[in-house]
């Protein structure tokens, strides 16, 4: 996720906003050099595009505009803007509004954008088999995606995506849990007691919180942490709340001992990580009426992006959903590190950090190691499902390199320029 945006509470330190221009001004670059190349969209009678494309982040940036020149060019999709300024300011949802507390509950502006990006894209492209639901700053590969799903069915509830380490992060979003992913618990269907779905949760005792991302702790982490057997065995309440006074109708966090607030969804036994991207297939989100899908919006006003998602997803499904664990970021970088000379410790922490966030722009010998093997298009997998917090000034380079990966006519387009050309990648790469 966009996480340069202001914190509701506290402000954004003077170097992480100057980090913010610095990236636009590298996305403006970028986006000039692909304007002058006249690239154009390829126009195929009859293509149909089976994803749409949710995307949400900060009004300021100009990373959805740069998309849009590249792996998005053409393609049906919508962005949910944190603010009512610029071309989709239409779409801007007010933010949630409560009290700062010991646990981080309203820790970016951008946390319920990820439900109204969903919502928005499935209102906007009734014919798209699936929803593809990322953050702002992640770059995608539509072949690798669309060859993950074939084998599921798009009428059936199903969601594919990369589950999050239990556990979180360590106490540090940079640093996760380097355990192999593939191996991480999660369950293969779920369905969180749909008989109350957007009722009062009250059979359930209330969840503890995790006091780094705001989330309602999972059945999985209440099998090994919780104290009672009723949480133990049958799940917890998350995120009690309040309405609000105002004529709005927003929803209020509030304490847990408040008499006035009530919880209203279960929390899920895991959930996909946002920022690589979700995918959500037309059967899962028809069952799910658009007035219901709203209210869990507005009323889960707790936890991350993507917990929320997955919670009013599994509240809400009538049916259960099959859930799809998706290795292909982790086979992309096993298979592309294999010949790169790492020790087996190194070799581990550098795929399972690249299978979650990019990180190109660190390792300068690895970046052109990892373009040219993108750009080769001969090794398999071939490509990767995304990159995540792929850094402006690689854009472009890897724009080009993936032309293998992207396999169309733009793609075709993008080649014709050489990925390599030094000073495009003298931004993200130290070729000296």
């Amino acid at each position: 996720m966009n996480k340069l945006d202001p914190l509701l509470h506290q402000d954004v330190p003077r170097s992480v906003q100057d980090q913010f221009r610095q990236q636009q001004k590298l996305a403006h670059a970028a986006l000039e050099t692909l304007r002058s190349e006249a690239q154009q969209p390829e126009v195929v009678p009859g293509m149909q595009h089976h994803i749409a494309y949710a995307l949400y982040g900060s009004a300021q940036s100009q990373e959805f505009a740069l998309w849009n020149q590249t792996w998005l060019r053409g393609k049906p999709a919508i962005f949910i803007p944190d603010a009512e300024t610029g071309p989709w300011a239409h779409l801007f949802k007010p933010v949630h509004k409560g009290r700062r507390g010991a646990t981080s509950v309203f820790r970016w502006r951008t946390d319920a954008n990820m439900l109204w990006a969903v919502h928005e894209a499935n209102r906007s492209y009734p014919n798209a088999r699936w929803v593809l639901v990322c953050d702002a700053d992640t770059f995608l590969f539509e072949r690798t995606i669309l060859r993950t799903a074939r084998p599921f069915d798009w009428r059936q509830p199903v969601a594919i995506g990369v589950p999050m380490p239990l556990g979180g992060w360590n106490g540090n979003a940079s640093a996760p849990d380097f355990r192999d992913f593939r191996d991480i618990p999660f369950p293969r269907t779920e369905s969180v007691s749909p008989d109350f779905a957007g009722r009062r949760c009250s059979r359930q005792p209330l969840c503890e919180r995790d006091h780094l991302e705001g989330n309602s702790r999972s059945v999985y982490h209440a099998r090994q942490s919780m104290s009672t057997s009723a949480q133990r065995d049958g799940g917890c309440c998350a995120c009690p709340v309040r309405k609000g006074a105002r004529a709005r109708g927003e929803w209020l966090l509030v304490d847990d001992s408040d008499p006035t607030g009530a919880a209203y969804y279960s929390a899920p036994d895991g959930f996909f990580y946002g920022g690589t991207g979700v995918l959500l297939s037309r059967g899962l989100l028809d069952s799910i009426s658009a007035s219901e899908w709203q209210l869990c919006a507005r009323r889960l006003v707790c936890g991350s992006s993507d917990w929320r998602l997955h919670t009013c997803l599994l509240n809400l499904a009538r049916t259960r959903v099959q859930l799809v664990r998706s290795t292909a970021n982790h086979d992309f970088w096993a298979s592309a590190l294999a010949g790169y000379r790492l020790g087996a410790a190194a070799f581990n922490q550098q795929v399972q950090t690249n299978a979650i966030f990019s990180t190109l722009h660190m390792d300068g010998d690895l970046s052109l190691h990892v373009l040219h093997r993108l750009a080769s298009g001969l090794a398999t997998p071939r490509c990767p499902w995304s990159m995540h917090k792929l850094r402006m000034e690689c854009v472009l380079p890897v724009y080009r390199a993936s032309a293998p990966c992207l396999g169309n006519g733009r793609a075709r387009n993008a080649a014709a320029t050489s990925w390599a050309d030094a000073g495009v990648l003298s931004q993200c790469v130290d070729v000296r």
